[in-house]
């Protein structure tokens, strides 16, 4: 067998080069730490990647991502690493609703607080009169409420109907808006995370309430981004897949196949299942427990036109699951004269799962076609993603852990942690900024207040 070679020139090991393990490499490097960021596929960025469509040679993402005007870590990071022209953000909130009961819009005013939504949710004309008071009195409820944790045995829907919401209001507003942000249902989503959750848009005000639309691949401004953390000393290296951990005093050896890294700290920025795998096989998994997570997917489907068939930016529409139409090409080449590709996102679609993609097509084409006038699409890809997200199910809040674990040294990082976050971009790299700010304050030599 051939001798393994040990090499220890770091100080910390970032187990995944998704946006939680970028987000501790880019904290942890600012303060002056030698990072090894070790990655087991060919790309970084995780979840939120691109790949270049056969047909057509363009560059689509797996899935729609978004961020809100709430999301000042990523956008922070963005901002820093000079590639903040990479989100374009609606000047105030306005997310059209096509219903088959008519169309509205969800709209902000320039108010802060939770004012700036008090104004279309008393106009918002899919909800009779009656339903948009008791919606109202419901959101004051939310901004008052002092026991959201107690809240997490209980579903979302049963908060609802406790607070007097109608099936209507739940389906054209509170599941509206939610189905995508958390990628469940009502009947199956923590009540406490979409208490949060909910808080956090009230709060946000109209800057938060914003929404931001990628104008550049995924792919893109990860790969742009791991450009400046590598300027900056970082090392990143693709194909390395950690398969267990040996832990040693005063020491973590990282096993990557015949190589080993041995660091002081590791940082497991890892989706609930590989690190299940990797401690498991590192025999500390009695120490470091993963919580059971079930995963709910998403599926995407790109309608390709060979003219201009659509003229907006995105549109929601409650009774196709929750489908929400984004026009990537006005979001991502608008000065391009191409034919229009719409991304058609289908969060929480475990009702389509084991159905073949041409199943799927047809299902999208049938409704939203029909929904927006629109013609026959020149072609269509399907993007599933199975496990795209963990699923907040009533207790999941209290089982989601923080960064610390038993094992001195071994720090975790990712979306499903406690954040009080859903599983997003803001949520991962929330995470990875706590997992570094554990790690260096785990290092006498540099424990100081992150800014």
């Amino acid at each position: 067998m051939a001798s393994q070679r040990i090499t220890s020139p770091y100080d910390v090991a970032v187990v995944g080069a998704g946006w939680a393990g970028l987000a501790a490499a880019f904290y942890l490097a600012q303060h002056g730490m030698r990072v090894l960021v070790l990655e087991a596929s060919r790309r970084v960025g995780g979840r939120a990647f691109s790949f270049v469509h056969r047909g057509s040679g363009q560059r689509l993402d797996n899935g729609v991502h978004v961020l809100l005007g709430l999301c000042g870590q990523f956008q922070a990071l963005l901002d820093t690493a000079g590639l903040g022209e990479a989100v374009r953000y609606q000047p105030l909130l306005e997310v059209p609703v096509m219903a088959r009961e008519g169309r509205a819009t969800f709209r902000s005013a320039r108010l802060n607080g939770p004012f700036h939504l008090l104004g279309s949710l008393a106009s918002y004309s899919l909800l009779r009169p009656a339903e948009r008071a008791r919606a109202l009195w419901a959101g004051i409820r939310i901004e008052r409420m002092n026991d959201v944790a107690d809240w997490d045995r209980a579903t979302w829907a049963e908060w609802l109907r406790q607070a007097g919401q109608s099936e209507r209001a739940q389906r054209y507003l509170w599941e509206a808006i939610g189905t995508g942000v958390f990628n469940a249902r009502a009947n199956e989503l923590s009540a406490a995370l979409a208490l949060k959750t909910f808080r956090l848009l009230f709060d946000g005000g109209w800057r938060g309430g914003r929404i931001g639309l990628f104008q550049w691949p995924l792919q893109a401004v990860s790969e742009a981004f791991c450009r400046y953390l590598a300027a900056r000393g970082v090392d990143i290296r693709l194909g390395e897949r950690v398969t267990a951990l040996d832990v040693r005093a005063n020491r973590i050896v990282a096993v990557c196949g015949s190589e080993r890294h041995a660091v002081p700290q590791v940082v497991l920025a890892l989706p609930p299942k590989r690190l299940r795998e990797v401690v498991d096989r590192s025999g500390i998994g009695h120490q470091v427990p993963v919580p059971p997570f079930s995963m709910s997917p998403i599926v995407n489907v790109y309608l390709f036109y060979d003219r201009s068939v659509w003229p907006h930016d995105l549109m929601l529409l409650p009774d196709e699951w929750g489908a929400m139409v984004f026009n990537r090409t006005r979001l991502v080449q608008p000065d391009e004269d191409r034919g229009d590709i719409l991304a058609v996102s289908i969060s929480a679609a475990s009702a389509l799962r084991g159905k073949e993609a041409s199943f799927m097509a047809q299902e999208v084409i049938r409704g939203v076609r029909d929904r927006l006038g629109l013609p026959e699409p020149v072609s269509i890809q399907v993007v599933w993603q199975p496990e795209a997200t963990f699923l907040a199910v009533p207790g999941t809040e209290a089982q989601r852990p923080g960064p610390t674990t038993p094992v001195e040294g071994l720090v975790l990082a990712g979306d499903w942690t406690g954040t009080d976050w859903p599983a997003c971009l803001e949520g991962a790299v929330l995470s990875g900024r706590r997992a570094a700010e554990t790690c260096v304050a785990g290092d006498a030599s540099r424990a100081v207040a992150f800014g």
